[in-house]
């Protein structure tokens, strides 16, 4: 019996992991995934993330991975920038989740917590009364298992397996109204993380590991298809007129990756528990990706 089980182990589940089982909790966390491994994410952490991993004694491994650390850039197409203030302490960073969520997975462990990485869990255990008790899955090794604990945390995304099989109640919901597109560049001799608003579009740059740099856009909904139909004629087609400054920055980069889309996503807040059973991160509240929030609210 574990004191609690957590499905997922990216950047909502191994900090909890963490933290629970820092506290002699016994913690099991299972992932599909293995790690390191990437997932869609423009990678930008805020500050407030930033202090969090600092408090956790990981910010400096983030750092040691080679992710730079560089000046924040605003600007709302008014010509007014906005930039860290001096007493600020932490810059903007946007280490790929390759490195991020690995160091999140490793201090887990460390902590005491059991992580189990590519376990697919197929079914929520509950009792009489529908209370949650524990999980069945598959291990990596093809074994059926069941295990059971005293609260089932779903730290598992947008797309929750726990939230798909509990009693979720929607408190709020907001329907799609952006769409997107990012891939990962080489080549950019910029020196900053950059947010760009201008009408009804947005754009990003993000200098991350390995000497790469994740430019990306949003537009309204309305412009999926024309998006989808050509990503790069069209996010560098509105960035030249909507963000000129940034467009100049993109000019000879060479795009070392695939494009990744988001269709636009409806964003909610859920009431996050129930009996035996919690949500966290995006699986209790997805917001519009353009605020760039999601990791810290997974902290948090």
């Amino acid at each position: 019996m574990y004191d609690a089980i957590i499905i997922g182990a990216r950047v909502a589940g191994s900090p909890l992991g963490m933290l629970l089982a820092g506290q002699g909790y016994r913690v099991l966390v299972v992932d599909r995934d293995r790690f390191p491994s990437d997932t869609l994410s423009t990678t930008y952490l805020q500050p407030e993330a930033s202090e969090l991993l600092d408090r956790w004694g990981l910010l400096q491994k983030v750092y040691d991975s080679g992710v730079p650390q560089v000046p924040l850039i605003s600007n709302f197409g008014d010509g007014m920038f906005v930039a860290p203030t001096p007493e600020e302490r932490y810059p903007a960073i946007a280490p790929r989740r390759t490195y991020l969520d690995k160091i999140l997975v490793d201090a887990a462990r460390k902590a005491g917590a059991e992580v189990r990485e590519g376990f697919s869990v197929q079914e929520i255990l509950a009792d009489g009364s529908g209370a949650v008790t524990g999980i069945r899955g598959r291990s990596a090794a093809g074994e059926t298992v069941r295990e059971q604990a005293r609260i089932v945390v779903g730290a598992d995304g947008r797309n929750s397996f726990l939230a798909r099989h509990v009693p979720v109640v929607e408190c709020e919901v907001v329907d799609p109204a952006t769409c997107g597109y990012y891939s990962f560049f080489s080549g950019d001799r910029g020196t900053a993380a950059e947010f760009h608003y201008n009408g009804n579009h947005a754009f990003f740059a993000f200098p991350t590991n390995d000497g790469l740099t994740c430019f990306a856009g949003e537009a309204p909904i309305g412009a999926w298809k024309e998006f989808r139909g050509d990503p790069e004629a069209y996010l560098f087609g509105k960035m030249r007129e909507h963000a000129s400054m940034l467009y100049a920055r993109a000019k000879g980069v060479k795009r070392e990756e695939s494009w990744y889309g988001i269709q636009g996503r409806r964003a909610y807040l859920r009431k996050p528990y129930g009996e035996g059973w919690a949500l966290l991160g995006d699986a209790a509240c997805l917001k519009d990706p353009v605020l760039g929030t999601g990791c810290n609210d997974a902290f948090r």
